[in-house]
């Protein structure tokens, strides 16, 4: 049977993957173990079928995000790049999330009816001043909710974004931001 010209490129991409899967399987056999024993087996596609998709990983909102989810390198000039954003990370832009951290106090002008506020990973954290920019998210509440400054850690869930914010000196503060929408 004759292929049409339009799917020669495609026969060729499958006969060099084809390729390659054996070469891999070939040298997988020789790392130890008994040689007649296969290691590793080659799948081929039929040539008909459409390639396989990634199954969809359904992640159920709201999200609960630990802290070290979000750990970066920012290195020491704290100055943020997208592509800095590791996947993990990347999943999250966008979706409803849950995180527990402190308010951090420094940044305040009152103790009560706070909309905006730093969220901090930990006591200590600090804000600024060459502090690792993803220990804090910046945090604004929706609409009419308000919080109370605390001195033991809140969660906060709503809307998680990669979404920096710089300092005066020019550096990164911090790296995320949450839309509020229920303050715990």
């Amino acid at each position: 049977m004759e292929l049409p010209l339009s799917l020669l490129p495609m026969r060729r991409i499958f006969l060099l993957r084809s390729v390659l899967l054996t070469a891999a399987a070939s040298v997988l056999a020789g790392c130890g173990g008994d040689s007649a024993t296969p290691t590793a087996a080659v799948i081929s596609q039929s040539e008909n079928s459409p390639p396989a998709k990634p199954a969809a990983q359904s992640l159920r909102e709201p999200i609960e995000v630990d802290w070290e989810r979000l750990s970066m390198e920012l290195g020491e000039d704290n100055h943020f790049e997208r592509w800095m954003v590791p996947s993990r990370v990347q999943e999250l832009d966008g979706k409803r999330v849950r995180i527990k951290g402190l308010i951090y106090a420094g940044g305040l002008s009152q103790r009560g009816n706070i909309r905006e506020f730093p969220l901090i990973r930990e006591l200590g954290c600090q804000f600024g001043n060459g502090a690792p920019a993803w220990h804090v998210i910046m945090v604004e509440l929706e609409g009419k909710l308000r919080t109370e400054y605390k001195t033991e850690p809140i969660t906060i869930e709503g809307k998680f974004l990669v979404k920096p914010y710089n300092g005066p000196d020019g550096k990164t503060w911090s790296v995320y931001f949450l839309q509020g929408t229920k303050v715990e």
